[in-house]
Order: C-alpha cells, then structure tokens, then sequence
C-alpha cells in the first residue's frame, strides 16, 4: 500500500529465545511471566497485535511549528482514511500551518480484544504508542507538542491516548466512541472499563483537549460524548454540531484552528 507516497510493508515478528539459565533463576523468570501474563491472557481473550511498522511520517509543507500530530482511524480503517475527502483536507490543512503529522494503524477490532475488561488492549496500545513515538522521534527528533487525535474509533484512541501514555501535550476526538458496546458491531462487550474515557473523567479533566459530538450523531451515540462533556473544565473545547456521524467542512475548520490555537 502506497501513503502519501510512502510504501507500506507488514512487520516481520521478531523472536527472541534464551536457550539457557540456572535452575533456579529459570524458575523464578518463569513464575515471573507468568504474572505479567495473568491479566492480558485471561479466558475469552484474543491475541492483539499493533501494525506499529505501519505508521506514515509527513513532514510540514510550509514552515515548522513545532507541533506532531498522531492520528488514529476509525472503525475498519486505517491510514488510507486520511488520503481523501474532508480527512485528506484536515491532514493537509496541519501540514500547511507548519505541523508534522504521524498515521498511525489500528488492528482490525474484534469482540473478543476488549473482554476482561480491555486489560490486554490498554496495554498493548500503550506499547504501540511508546514503539511508534521512539520510532519518530528517533528519525525526526523530538517535537515541541505531541498532540493526539483522531474521528471515532480513532477519536477514543486519542482520549485514552492522553490519560494512559503521558507523552500527550494535547488531544483532540471529532464524533468519538465513548463506549465500544454502543457500536453496533461489538453490542456484547459490556463496559470495557480499561478503554473507557468514561472511566477517565477525571484524567481527562487535568489535560487540555478537543471534543465535538452530534446531535444526530446515532451511530456512536452523541449523548454519550455530552455526558462526558459536560463533566470537562474550560481547559478542553467542546462543539456541539446539529448533523451525525460525518466530518464536514465546518468540522475541518473548527479542528484545524483549534490545533492553530494552541502554543
């Protein structure tokens, strides 16, 4: 797959065996992993992988702010979202004001990575973040602002994104998931407590960020968006828009200058 001018290429897993150990530190590494692997490997669960090598890197076209971008798609998306339409023209519109942007893939959801909680999701996309920032930063040095971002799967990614990693100076969320059983694809999960922006309330109260929802909004539903909303300090904007789960040209706009407005 071929972004923005960049070929994409799927990640070649890595494995890393160590052959020997004393008998009794093998023991105790053992008994080790086998805690760590007692939340994210509980029954019902699934293997959850990141495309972290998947990202996509675009340089500002006119000037450097300072300011990175790190979006996420939405549901059954990935990169190739922000290649058309009202996204292509958000994308184009960081770049213009001197920001860098960085694409970043989600894998393909299924019911069964939020049971027992999301415990192993949460986890496994704050490695992704950690990979993928160390990946960019490595190549393009830091940036002056990390902001996160992203349109309704990708806008929950965003929240979540500024509560669990503290690598986020901002965030913003245009139409977000809010619980991943109000999508009807996943009606079965229940709450998903550890991928709840609802549960992080008060996380979320400490950051500076972005939220927009529809009044019309069923396919997420936007009275869940206002809930949170309305519970949020000045320090985060909220935009109520009168349409549904679509990103106009309004919405483009109003993103675009609040990314503007930040320092």
């Amino acid at each position: 797959m071929t972004i923005f001018g960049h070929t994409l290429t799927a990640a070649r897993p890595r494995l890393i065996v160590l052959s020997l150990c004393f008998l009794s530190l093998c023991s105790a590494v053992l008994i080790i992993a086998k805690a760590r692997q007692a939340v994210p490997n509980l029954a019902g669960g699934c293997a959850i992988t990141f495309p972290v090598s998947d990202f996509v890197y675009l340089a500002p076209t006119a000037g450097n702010s300072g300011k990175r971008l790190y979006l996420w798609p939405g549901l059954n998306n990935d990169v190739a979202q922000w290649t058309s339409g009202n996204a292509k023209v958000l994308v184009d519109s960081f770049r213009a004001a001197g920001d860098a942007v960085v694409l970043a893939n989600l894998p393909a959801p299924q019911s069964c990575m939020f049971v027992n909680g999301g415990f192993q999701y949460r986890d496994k996309f704050i490695a992704s973040i950690n990979t993928i920032m160390n990946a960019v930063e490595a190549a393009h040095g830091p940036a002056g602002l990390n902001i996160a971002g992203g349109i309704s799967f990708g806008g929950l990614h965003s929240m979540m994104a500024s509560v669990i990693s503290g690598r986020f100076a901002a965030w913003f969320a245009h139409l977000p998931v809010t619980r991943i059983d109000a999508l009807q694809e996943f009606p079965s999960v229940g709450d998903v407590k550890a991928f709840n922006p609802q549960q992080e309330v008060s996380a979320l109260k400490m950051t500076s960020g972005l939220v927009t929802w529809g009044t019309l909004d069923t396919r997420v539903n936007g009275t869940l968006i206002k809930a949170i909303a309305d519970q949020l300090p000045d320090r985060v904007s909220k935009i109520e828009y009168v349409q549904g789960h679509e990103t106009k040209t309004q919405n483009v706009a109003d993103i675009a200058a609040w990314v503007n407005s930040l320092p």
